[in-house]
């Protein structure tokens, strides 16, 4: 009767591995996909608006800061990014020479810098 219970136990082990293995292998081909078309996506495929909401909390005091910006690819290259609003109003011409600036350090979000961060080793 241990024979057979051990042997039982021993079965449902390598069950379980297997299990996980498979899950295992299902997990690492659907990352490869999800890489393999990310890398076909550039920041040049879309424009988007984003939205970029901060606070800084400091002397008993919070300040909020609501910055609108879009990305539009089909523009030449030095007025992709445009500043759109800051805290729900049309920019100073203050803001948008400081926003014009600082342009150049500005990163695209898009799909495609996914294909980055999943394909370097965890």
């Amino acid at each position: 009767m241990q024979f057979v219970c051990r042997m039982l136990a021993a079965g449902l082990a390598l069950t379980s591995l297997r299990a996980a293995e498979i899950a295992n292998f299902e997990v690492n081909a659907l990352r490869d996909r999800v890489i393999a078309h990310a890398g076909t996506v550039s920041a040049d495929d879309y424009a988007y608006t984003r939205t970029v909401r901060t606070e800084q909390i400091g002397d008993d005091k919070t300040e909020t800061s609501v910055v609108v910006e879009r990305w539009d690819p089909t523009k030449p290259a030095n007025e992709r990014w445009t500043l759109v609003s800051v805290d729900g109003r049309t920019p100073s011409a203050d803001e948008l020479k400081m926003y014009g600036k600082s342009v150049s350090k500005r990163r695209q979000s898009y799909y495609g810098r996914v294909a980055g961060y999943f394909a370097k080793p965890a």
